[in-house]
C-alpha cells in the first residue's frame, strides 16, 4: 500500500510539473506562433494572386465575423477574393486558403494552411499535382471528386489514389466555403 501511494505521489508530481512546463512554454511562444500563422496566411494569399494588391476586409463581429481578402490589379480593378475554409479530413482538421474570381464563378486555386493527413497519402493534398487540377475550375455548380480513371468533366477532379477521404474532404471544404462566400458577397453584393 505504501509503495502504491508513493507511485501515485510521484506520478502526480510529474504530471503537475509537465503541465506547468507546457503552460509556460505555450505562454512564451504564443505570440511567435500567431505571428508565424499570420505570415503563412498572408504568404498563401500572395501566392494565389501574385503581384496583386491585397486588402483584408472583415464583416460582422463576434461569432458571426467573417474575414476575407480582396485582390486588385494595378489599375485598382477587383480580380478576386481569398478566404479560409476548414473541415474534417481523415486525421483531423484541414484548413485551406481559397481563391476565387471576382464573380465567384471560377476557382483560382487553394493552399493548405493546416493538415494532419497521413504522410505519403492524404498529405498529397498539399502537392502542386493535386492542387493544379483545381485551377480555373468552374464553380457555378458543386465540385466533385471522382476515382482515378473516371471521366473528368466540368466540376470534377481526380481523387488521390489511396487518399479518397482526404480528397473528398478538400472538395467538401471548398464547396461549403465557396457557397458561404457566394451568399455573403454576391446577392446583396460588396460594391
Amino acid at each position: 500500500m505504501k509503495k502504491a501511494l508513493h507511485m501515485i505521489g510521484v506520478l502526480t508530481a510529474v504530471a503537475l510539473l509537465s503541465g506547468l512546463v507546457l503552460s509556460f512554454t505555450n505562454a512564451q511562444t504564443w505570440e511567435r506562433i500567431e505571428a508565424n500563422r499570420k505570415a503563412a496566411e498572408e504568404a498563401s494569399v500572395l501566392s494565389l494572386f501574385p503581384g496583386a494588391r491585397i486588402e483584408k476586409i472583415s464583416l460582422g463581429e463576434g461569432e458571426d465575423a467573417f474575414a476575407y481578402y480582396e485582390a486588385r490589379d494595378d489599375a485598382g480593378n477587383r480580380i478576386g477574393y481569398t478566404f479560409k475554409g476548414a473541415g474534417n479530413g481523415y486525421q483531423g482538421v484541414i484548413e485551406l486558403m481559397i481563391a476565387v474570381s471576382d464573380q465567384v464563378d471560377s476557382l483560382v486555386g487553394f493552399r493548405v494552411l493546416e493538415s494532419n493527413e497521413t504522410p505519403g497519402l492524404g498529405a498529397k493534398i498539399q502537392r502542386e499535382g493535386f492542387q493544379s487540377q483545381f485551377k480555373g475550375l468552374n464553380i457555378t455548380g458543386d465540385i466533385r471528386a471522382v476515382t482515378s480513371g473516371a471521366a473528368l468533366d466540368a466540376g470534377r477532379i481526380d481523387s488521390i489514389t489511396g487518399a479518397t477521404i482526404s480528397s473528398r474532404a478538400v472538395v467538401k471544404i471548398l464547396n461549403e466555403a465557396i457557397e458561404d462566400v457566394r451568399a455573403r458577397l454576391t446577392p446583396t453584393g460588396q460594391e
